[in-house]
């Protein structure tokens, strides 16, 4: 990968040395960024150190999971279009299938055992400790003046107080006014913008068609089977392509999309979804395997399950690994125009907003309510907060990682049910 043209590695390989990335790729984008960085750049040599920060800057302004469009840069960049699917699948294939069994368990033996409540009940303040580190620790990146506190915040409440039936559309116009202010009022001054080639602009415009065509399609809303596998693959598409700072924003908007608007999950169900995917290697939106299996075996049974959760995770990483291939292509132009740092820093600012808002939903969620929704004072009360606090230390002293915390926090709510 000695230049802007795809090399010709095997694809079985660059799946094999993606497999086994993924299986060690605990800890966030950043974790699975070094152990990637540390395999093709410094062990097998097929990628410059200067094209690895180039990737993992692009992902940082492009729609989707950030780590496996980062796996799809090195993989289409060592073996072109083969190399970059062998590079996905690679890559995923282990959190996939672990989520895949726990969902088995979870919706088979698990769910009917009454002494696995304590269980998952630990889960959810363990994963909402996980969110909020995520959201103080890039809120100390990217929160550095009033007006991106302001963004923020506004971001916050919007996500937190926007009916469900209006939700997608009011996070779509908070992202676009963040870019504006972004774009108008935190642009760099020293950065020179450089011209797009037409040949690389006319490559981008051909892989954004199917992209563009399935965020349209998502937002119009075509007669489907609201419960079918084609609902659910259109679903998790359109919100790959739509939703921009990496995993833990996600989860805001999918938890609309799948609990407030569809009705596939519960709030619990949901939570118990996030815990697994962050058990397991690899990025937090393998939670669409959880939810996609779920949906399907409902309808159709376990068979239809595994097209279910299968479907469900193409889609959300697929067309987004196609439109960072396609942003590949002027990446240059992208890195210099100081209008898209300025519009990065606005959206980058609302991301954290809405995650910190997505760990309070979750976290009310988990709280015991009666039947006004009003909290009870009760144990549960206490067993949440106590494990919250626990979480926290664990993570922001400690340093553990949130593969550690969050089974140990299920444990000890086991104990304390």
């Amino acid at each position: 990968m000695n230049d802007s043209r795809p090399g010709s590695r095997p694809s079985a390989r660059i799946a094999w040395e993606f497999f086994k990335v993924g299986c060690v790729a605990f800890g966030g984008f950043l974790a699975v960024i070094s152990v990637i960085e540390s395999v093709f750049t410094r062990r097998l040599g097929w990628v410059r150190q200067e094209r690895m920060l180039d990737g993992v800057s692009l992902a940082s302004v492009l729609p989707g999971p950030q780590a496996v469009n980062v796996a799809a840069y090195v993989g289409y960049g060592c073996g072109g279009l083969r190399g970059a699917v062998a590079a996905v699948i690679g890559v995923l294939a282990p959190a996939y299938v672990l989520v895949t069994g726990f969902t088995f368990l979870y919706f088979g033996l698990l769910r009917d055992a009454a002494v696995m409540s304590g269980f998952f009940l630990g889960l959810i303040p363990a994963v909402v400790a996980v969110i909020f580190t995520v959201a103080l620790r890039m809120g100390s990146r990217c929160l550095g003046g009033a007006l991106t506190w302001s963004i923020a915040l506004c971001a916050a409440a919007l996500t937190s107080l926007s009916p469900g039936a209006i939700s997608v559309w009011m996070n779509l116009g908070m992202f676009a006014a963040a870019a504006a202010l972004g774009w108008k009022c935190l642009q760099p001054s020293s950065v020179s913008e450089s011209p797009v080639a037409p040949l690389a602009l006319s490559r981008v415009l051909g892989l954004l068609i199917f992209p563009v065509t399935l965020a349209t399609l998502y937002l119009v809303g075509p007669p489907l089977d609201p419960n079918g596998v084609p609902q659910l693959g259109l679903t998790f598409a359109g919100l790959g392509v739509l939703l921009f700072g990496g995993g833990y924003v996600f989860i805001p908007f999918i938890m609309d999309a799948v609990v407030e608007e569809a009705g596939w999950l519960s709030a619990a169900e949901f939570s118990d979804g996030i815990a697994f995917s962050q058990m397991t290697p690899g990025p937090v939106v393998i939670c669409a395997a959880f939810i996609g299996q779920k949906v399907a075996m409902e309808q159709h049974g376990p068979l239809w399950g595994l097209l279910g959760g299968l479907v469900a995770t193409v889609a959300i990483f697929g067309p987004p690994a196609m439109l960072m291939i396609a942003a590949s292509q002027v990446l240059d132009h992208v890195k210099s125009s100081p209008r898209a740092q300025g519009a990065l820093r606005g959206v980058r600012a609302a991301v954290v907003g809405m995650i910190a808002a997505a760990g309070v939903v979750i976290l009310r969620s988990a709280m015991p309510s009666d039947a006004q929704g009003s909290v009870v004072l009760d144990a549960g009360l206490w067993t949440t907060a106590l494990i919250l606090a626990l979480s926290l230390v664990a993570l922001l002293r400690f340093k553990l990682m949130p593969t550690l915390v969050i089974p140990a926090a299920g444990l000890l709510g086991l104990l304390l049910c």
